[in-house]
């Protein structure tokens, strides 16, 4: 070149100069303003430029820009595949199934005649939901089926609005014309529904199929919890007659309108039911369900429910006793779960059957030979708590305290008793003898359920009672004939068993004296006119005070009269697969209330791409 040489001192001037250059003045022509003037044309190279850059570019240089190249081309995809692996997350999928074990057998997949069974009751909660749902995770009643609703401000006339979207298994609409037709068999004494008591008295208008409106003649506070019954589908059960409801078929094979649907049942060659499956349904209203299955396996008595966990021919079990919470604690297939529950353990006596109980001081002398903390160590492991009385912790009124083992009052309160101790014997018996000539010993029968729990308690109970002189037997029944076989036809001296309470722990059902006769469970066959009125007036009053005062008024009276011994308010002892995820409970009203968020368990999970904040 002629004149001066310029020394270009970055590659970006190289190639700006290689580009102006091209098709104008030749390099001995060039000048220093050429050059300045092409190197401020274009402040970053083009793409023309860019191609020309091998062949400005010594060997070494261009072996270096290679390397540089390949580092540069690694690191984004390795900053690429570090943001994507670090904005992968695990969440719930669809698939799996699950397999639990139950005490007793199906026999009503139905909301109007399931509550009598547990086994039932379970079945019946994922194949029918209600208008309303007791909420395990947050303890609270919650809209289901309802979409809202109003309470007039007397509190008689409660306005219910329905979700548009819910439907049948078979795919026709859940409509107030299914609301009412399912209220309508509850208060239909033909049906013979355990809910019939809670049901009379009470009007139904639907003024257009997404509409319910229930009339109450006075108000009563524990309505709306009485909403979470199952819905039944009117247009399959109102061809039924209601006399013959309890022999239909779709009582095994129901259409509901639940999370799961019915897939198939199995029978043994008694004709005994064995297995029970249930299906997802995938078109759900509410969040849909994502395990796929779930298999209900039956066991005629909770031995034969533990072998079978034992044995891996289930995966969980419905209930199991503190005992065996403690045995299965190591086991790492299963998990513990503990919600509080309101229940009450109680003995109840039965004055009509046994009638040394008409005796005010032997049912008082029985409840004081219980040390009822001790139960509550070496029953229940410390999973439970003492009661006073029939009021639970949580009700408006203050529950009774708990009573204090007095051993020395209760022989004398016996002594004062037809029934006095035999000095050879030391056995209790009447001064006469019976008709065939032998003295009338005191004896005293205790049936209860064979469940772990249950025995053990009753056989503490048979153990405190004895050294008063009291000839004792413990009778267990299997808890699938509990009902049946004890509780419907009152067949016992003292019935030790658990009560249920609903979610406004309201104990009219177990103390009104309209309640004494099957379905009702009034099971000390307990009759106060007075203690009616106070339940009564604590069920219509919206009056706080005056609630508070009608059941103080009650529990005094329970407290007097001695029907029952109160002894402990146990934890329900739920044991689900350990592979399921998702399972939260922490307070139910009913055990089968556990299944009310299954739509949230889960057992298989998938990757997905989430960024934070979404």
């Amino acid at each position: 070149m002629a004149g001066k040489r310029f020394h270009l001192k970055t590659l970006k001037d190289r190639l700006r100069l290689r580009s102006s250059l091209s098709g104008q003045k030749s390099r001995e022509d060039l000048t220093a303003k050429h050059v300045y003037q092409a190197a401020r044309k274009h402040r970053f190279p083009t793409a023309h430029q860019w191609r020309q850059l091998p062949s400005l570019l010594s060997a070494f240089e261009a072996r270096l820009g290679k390397i540089a190249l390949a580092l540069a081309c690694l690191a984004l995809a390795s900053g690429a595949v570090t943001f994507y692996l670090g904005h992968r997350t695990l969440v719930p999928s669809t698939g799996g199934e699950y397999t639990e074990g139950l005490v007793g057998e199906p026999q009503f997949l139905n909301p109007v005649l399931s509550p009598g069974s547990t086994v039932d009751a379970d079945l019946t909660r994922l194949v029918f939901r209600g208008l309303f749902f007791f909420d395990p995770t947050l303890g609270v009643l919650s809209p289901d089926i309802a979409r809202s609703f109003e309470v007039s401000e007397d509190g008689t006339i409660y306005t219910i609005r329905m979700r548009e979207d819910a439907t049948w298994h078979d795919g026709k609409p859940v409509t107030s014309r299914d609301v009412a037709f399912t209220f309508a068999a509850i208060a239909n004494p033909e049906y013979k529904s355990p809910l019939f008591s809670s049901w009379r008295g009470i009007a139904l208008e639907t003024p257009d199929d997404w509409t319910v409106v229930f009339t109450l003649t006075e108000p009563f506070n524990g309505f709306l919890p009485l909403l979470d019954t199952g819905i039944l589908p009117a247009h399959v059960w109102e061809e039924i007659l209601p006399k013959r409801a309890n022999l239909a078929n779709l009582n095994l094979q129901p259409i509901g309108n639940g999370p799961y649907r019915f897939d198939k049942f199995s029978k043994d060659q008694n004709g005994v039911i064995r297995s029970y499956t249930l299906k997802r349904y995938r078109t759900f209203y509410g969040n849909r369900p994502l395990i796929d299955t779930l298999t209900f396996k039956f066991y005629p008595d909770a031995a034969s429910a533990r072998d079978a966990l034992n044995n891996r021919n289930v995966e969980g079990l419905a209930f199991i006793s503190q005992d065996e919470a403690r045995e299965l604690s190591d086991n790492r297939s299963i998990r513990i779960l503990r919600p509080s529950l309101p229940q009450e353990t109680v003995l109840f006596f039965n004055e009509t059957r046994q009638s040394a109980f008409k005796d005010k001081n032997l049912r008082e002398a029985l409840g004081l030979a219980i040390n009822r903390q001790a139960l509550v160590e070496k029953v229940f492991g410390g999973n439970a708590s003492a009661l006073g009385g029939p009021l639970l912790p949580g009700v408006l009124a203050v529950p009774a305290p708990v009573p204090e083992e007095d051993i020395a009052r209760a022989v004398e309160l016996l002594d004062q008793t037809d029934w006095k101790r035999d000095p050879l014997t030391g056995m209790r018996q009447k001064a006469f003898v019976s008709e065939d000539g032998e003295p009338e010993i005191l004896r005293l029968e205790i049936t209860t359920t064979d469940t772990m729990d249950m025995l053990s308690l009753a056989e503490e109970v048979k153990a405190a009672w004895e050294p008063l002189g009291i000839e004792v037997a413990v009778k267990s029944v299997p808890q699938s004939r509990f009902h049946t076989d004890a509780v419907k036809d009152r067949a016992y001296d003292v019935l030790l068993t658990g009560i249920l309470f609903g979610a406004d722990h309201d104990p009219f059902p177990f103390w009104h004296s309209s309640q004494v006769n099957d379905p009702g469970v009034n099971l000390a066959l307990y009759s106060n006119r007075k203690a009616d009125e106070a339940l009564e007036s604590a069920r219509a009053s919206a009056d706080e005070e005056k609630r508070v005062a009608a059941y103080q008024t009650f529990q005094d009276l329970i407290l007097e009269d001695v029907p029952a011994v109160f002894l402990v308010q146990p934890t329900y002892a739920y044991a689900p697969s350990a592979k399921i995820e998702g399972v939260e409970l922490n307070r139910i009203i009913d055990p089968s209330d556990r299944f009310n968020r299954i739509e949230y368990w889960f057992i298989k999970t998938k990757k997905v791409f989430r960024i934070s904040g979404d």
